[in-house]
């Protein structure tokens, strides 16, 4: 069964940021959706990168209240 989690990188340096996101999306299964939370445009440019390059994983991101979201969906 599919499941939503959030992560939140809020004031995390790079790379503890990617390290931690990368760990979270490894533990995803089909159909699973992560919700990633990030304050610094450069970590959320960079994780968006990475996350297009997977063929398993699709990306979107969203600013809100200052923050950044990204929804990661595991397809």
């Amino acid at each position: 069964m599919p499941s939503a989690s959030e992560i939140s990188l809020i004031n995390m340096d790079w790379p503890s940021s990617l390290l931690q996101c990368n760990s979270e999306l490894l533990r995803m299964e089909h159909g699973d959706r992560l919700d990633v939370l990030v304050s610094d445009s450069e970590i959320a440019k960079t994780l968006m990168l990475i996350i297009g390059r997977s063929e398993n994983l699709s990306a979107g991101l969203v600013e809100q209240n200052g923050q950044i979201r990204i929804r990661v969906n595991r397809k």
